[in-house]
């Protein structure tokens, strides 16, 4: 943990409102971490001080701390127990400086909200007494989801008819929209996709439309509108047409037939792998996707994230930046 620093810190935390959006950016409500008072939302320090002893598989987690060695044993907790129950745990974290949690930690995390020096959050006294007041240093929110189920891969409807053959073996990490994302390779979608939420955390935008499209087991479910994406696998870059879906969380995006008879894409499911010709060439796929390593294998560099980020005036913009 060399470059850490290890100090007691000013309580910091949301206020009300971002606790809502972060809510809404992930579609998940806190089951652990989050006190609600007449609908407001803060920080719960009670539970957070006994989170060891807390049940935190299965749920949704809200990760906060007022100095960086709990912070670092909170996180490093949620770690272990995810190990044990990655299909439907996850988790949000609080970040007020940047060396709070080893960087090698943070791989899997994506920051989906960014609270700006001077931006509006909350201060708590050492009595916990709440009060507004303006970030002294960037605060950044930190999200980590679960693996996908097997057997759904849409919110809409049934899953994809190449799931139940195949579940989840050509689902890779890569890059969309110049975020780090999950991509399936679908020879049962007769299409490609873009999570709903994705073009949301990523900025992408989206351009309205109203249609039917076919899911590989046959069923008919309507799209929320098209989108540009541009995609990057390996050597292979290339912006490419997608219908917006609400996708199941884990997968950003999703490239059917159309992709693979284009770009003459085999499908290598003993090795694990995609095979993408580019002229000559051919570019292999196969790097992990994120949030399916084990723990040990999260310990090394931390990945490039979508964020949002809130400007002083309180308004809204899309943003991108690097994790730390």
């Amino acid at each position: 943990m060399g470059g850490l620093v290890n100090k007691t810190m000013e309580q910091v935390d949301l206020v009300p409102d971002d606790f809502h959006l972060v809510q809404t950016l992930v579609n998940k409500e806190f089951g652990f971490g989050v006190a609600s008072s007449d609908g407001l939302l803060s920080s719960d320090w009670i539970s957070l001080s006994r989170f060891d002893d807390l049940d935190l598989a299965h749920k949704h987690s809200w990760i906060n701390a007022k100095c960086d060695s709990d912070l670092r044993h909170l996180v490093k907790h949620f770690l272990s127990v995810y190990t044990n129950s990655p299909y439907d745990t996850s988790a949000c974290l609080l970040l007020s400086h940047p060396r709070q949690v080893p960087k090698e930690w943070l791989k899997g995390w994506r920051t989906v909200l960014t609270i700006p020096r001077g931006g509006v959050m909350v201060s708590v006294d050492q009595e916990g007494k709440p009060t507004i007041s303006s970030a002294k240093h960037e605060l950044r929110v930190l999200y980590y989801g679960p693996i996908p189920e097997i057997d759904s891969i849409t919110k809409v409807d049934s899953s994809l008819a190449s799931l139940r053959s195949a579940p989840l073996t050509m689902l890779f990490a890569g890059r969309a929209a110049n975020q780090t994302a999950n991509i399936l390779f679908d020879s049962g979608a007769s299409t490609c996709f873009v999570s709903n939420q994705f073009c949301g955390l990523a900025g992408i935008v989206t351009e309205p439309s109203e249609g039917l499209t076919k899911l590989g087991n046959n069923h008919r479910v309507p799209f929320l509108g098209k989108a540009r994406v541009h995609l990057k696998l390996g050597a292979f870059q290339r912006p490419i047409s997608c219908l917006v879906l609400d996708l199941m969380d884990g997968i950003d995006v999703i490239l059917g037939c159309d992709f693979m008879e284009n770009h003459d894409v085999q499908l290598d499911f003993r090795n694990k792998c995609a095979v993408i010709r580019k002229g000559r060439r051919r570019i292999t796929v196969n790097k992990a996707p994120l949030v399916q390593e084990s723990y040990r294998n999260q310990l090394r560099k931390a990945p490039s994230s979508p964020s949002f980020r809130r400007s002083k005036s309180s308004g809204w913009r899309a943003k991108v930046t690097l994790s730390s």
